[in-house]
């Protein structure tokens, strides 16, 4: 959690000012105050990215700046935290969509091909060094020369064939 928040504190103030602070005790002080009041475990990346986006919002809205800089403490300190629990439960999410609309802000999009690969490793152990995982790896996972699995396996000559 610590790393999205740094992560999206990162994007938007970079995006909005011409430096960016040094947050990581914040961050940490933030949770900290946080885990007293909710379970972190519960929260996860929407609340990461909608708490910094919502801060931002408030702060660019009102055009709050410190020399060009928004510091970490406006959006990660007590009353920052006071006013995201104080929020307008029934339109603070349409502004702030129209504040990421009107910027041009998109949430960076995780890709997943390393638990792609994770899973073609699983399946690759499933029959490892067998007939039956040859065939197995021909309809589903496929030969990799980074694999651990492929590398040792006594079918390597034919899978690297079939996968050419």
């Amino acid at each position: 959690m610590e790393e999205l928040l740094y992560k999206y504190y990162e994007l938007f103030s970079s995006r909005f000012t011409k430096s960016v602070c040094f947050v990581k005790n914040e961050i940490k002080n933030f949770l900290v105050k946080l885990s007293k009041e909710q379970d972190l475990k519960s929260l996860g990346d929407w609340f990461c990215w909608n708490y910094v986006a919502f801060q931002f919002e408030y702060l660019i809205t009102l055009n709050k700046n410190m020399e060009g800089r928004i510091p970490a403490n406006w959006i990660f300190g007590p009353k920052a935290l006071e006013r995201w629990k104080n929020k307008n439960n029934e339109y603070w999410m349409y502004h702030v969509q129209v504040f990421l609309t009107s910027n041009n802000i998109e949430k960076p999009v995780e890709y997943v091909s390393t638990d792609a690969e994770k899973q073609y490793e699983q399946e690759r152990r499933r029959f490892f060094n067998t007939d039956l995982g040859l065939f197995h790896c021909q309809q589903f996972a496929k030969f990799s020369a980074s694999s651990p699995s492929c590398m040792i396996c006594k079918n390597k000559k034919e899978c690297k064939e079939i996968w050419k």
